[in-house]
């Protein structure tokens, strides 16, 4: 799961997201974001937007003079697939997850509340670097309440229809391991060879796993979790990090590419995501 953080004057951005499930929460302000031909709008302290995969054009304001705040939250398919094995909830097999993409009002509906409101709580701690933090198990614990809030939301919505990716299956159990070694490694990892090799798999079957799991290349997971990571690291705002250093920190050693699928990934340069912080 990867929990963001975007401080705004006020801006309009394209982002493509095709790794899970999105929740972008206000904090202060609001937006609109239209995707899949609908579009939506949620105030801070009134209501969320819930997106699958898809690419979408985002608003955000600033009334007052103040400063827009949202937290942007990524679920993967392979945590959410666990929850819904945990609770019980059978998946439902697709060749692909339906486009859905809903607002979440937090006063109106318990669910849509529960799941907001945690995401605020989780973005909380993180903020003012609880101690809580560095206990063992506390970021799995956040992981699984977020998917499960997410699993019963989509239930409850009928919407849902997800990649047959639970994890007890073979291919399942690779993609879990060959993620959980990419995040471990964002700085060092050189050829998605090493990934393999380090989850006793041959290329081709890893290939193959990750395009039955998740419908993307290990590069391309890779290289998600890198810019998500990049992003991060532009963002924070005690972090004296350049664009140079975020992209070798995470991965990138050309300087030109790690512009050019930034870009393409939340439509603007990264010197600007770092003059925003």
């Amino acid at each position: 799961m990867v929990v963001g953080q975007v401080r705004s004057t006020g801006h309009e951005v394209e982002v493509r997201e095709s790794f899970g499930v999105s929740i972008v929460v206000p904090l202060q302000g609001y937006l609109r974001s239209s995707a899949n031909r609908k579009e939506h709008e949620a105030l801070a302290n009134v209501s969320a937007l819930l997106f699958s995969p898809n690419r979408r054009k985002t608003e955000v304001f600033s009334p007052n003079g103040d400063e827009f705040l949202g937290v942007p939250v990524v679920v993967p398919f392979s945590e959410i697939a666990n929850a819904a094995e945990r609770m019980g909830i059978p998946l439902r097999q697709a060749n692909r997850t339906n486009s859905f993409s809903f607002a979440l009002s937090h006063q109106k509906h318990q669910l849509s509340g529960e799941l907001v409101h945690g995401c605020m709580a989780m973005y909380s701690e993180i903020a003012r670097g609880s101690r809580r933090l560095d206990l063992p198990g506390v970021h799995t614990q956040w992981s699984q309440f977020v998917s499960e809030k997410v699993v019963e939301l989509l239930d409850d919505a009928g919407l849902f229809h997800l990649p047959q990716i639970a994890s007890l299956s073979t291919k399942g159990r690779h993609v879990k391991r060959a993620m959980e070694y990419m995040r471990a490694n964002l700085s060092d990892i050189v050829m998605i060879t090493e990934v393999a090799r380090a989850c006793g798999l041959s290329n081709r079957t890893l290939e193959q796993a990750f395009k039955d799991a998740v419908s993307m290349t290990p590069l391309q997971v890779l290289t998600s979790f890198r810019l998500d990571e990049a992003r991060a690291m532009l963002l924070a705002p005690d972090d004296g990090k350049s664009v140079t250093d975020a992209a070798l920190a995470c991965g990138f050693r050309h300087l030109g590419r790690f512009a050019r699928v930034y870009g393409e990934r939340f439509g603007e340069l990264p010197s600007e995501t770092r003059a925003r912080r």
